[in-house]
């Protein structure tokens, strides 16, 4: 039977194969490292940092075995940022290292200052995408979050997402952009009382 479960952190290397799979062709993280090699070297860890310690807090959620996967943050759970800042400016190409620094620091001025939710990564590794996969990882843990009365704060990175997120409550915040491109989407999803 195919289902929902917690990833244990011995699977946090399955955990990150699949978010790979599922953004080699995002438009953000692609503008990050253009190059496939870039991407295939400096992705995982990248990823692995900016889901914080969702595998470790057992609040990182896959669907069938690694054919989609979720990492949240509860609130008071944060990403190291020294970290992130460090693999950007030694990894991604020079000249746009100051541009992506720069959208970090504009996206945590989104980031609500109340208790929240935060979602840093969804993703549907490519041949199980269209399956209502993303919208069942969502769609779980929103719930639960629901009956703690709290709202849940993400930020989209390809334009194509906006309307699964639309559709589980989320509003769009602002849209902001990376290579001259409006694809960093900061949204929110209010407070539910169940």
């Amino acid at each position: 039977m195919k289902t929902l479960r917690l990833v244990s952190s011995i699977e946090n290397d399955k955990f990150l194969n699949c978010l790979l799979t599922a953004f080699v062709a995002d438009p953000t993280i692609r503008y990050m490292w253009p190059e496939s090699s870039q991407f295939l070297n400096h992705f995982k860890t990248f990823a692995d940092s900016y889901c914080g310690n969702a595998v470790i807090n057992q609040t990182a959620w896959t669907k069938d075995n690694f054919a989609g996967v979720a990492a949240w943050l509860g609130p008071n759970k944060e990403q190291d940022e020294d970290t992130l800042i460090d693999i950007i400016v030694n990894t991604c190409p020079g000249e746009r290292v100051d541009e992506i620094l720069g959208l970090l620091d504009t996206l945590s001025s989104y980031h609500p200052k109340e208790a929240c939710w935060y979602l840093p990564m969804i993703g549907v590794d490519p041949n199980f995408q269209r399956h209502g996969y993303g919208m069942e990882l969502m769609s779980h843990m929103l719930h639960e979050i629901d009956r703690r009365g709290l709202p849940v704060y993400l930020e989209s990175s390809n334009p194509e997402n906006i309307t699964l997120y639309q559709k589980c409550g989320f509003d769009v915040m602002d849209r902001l952009e990376l290579g001259g491109q409006a694809i960093v989407t900061p949204m929110i999803r209010g407070a539910k009382k169940h």
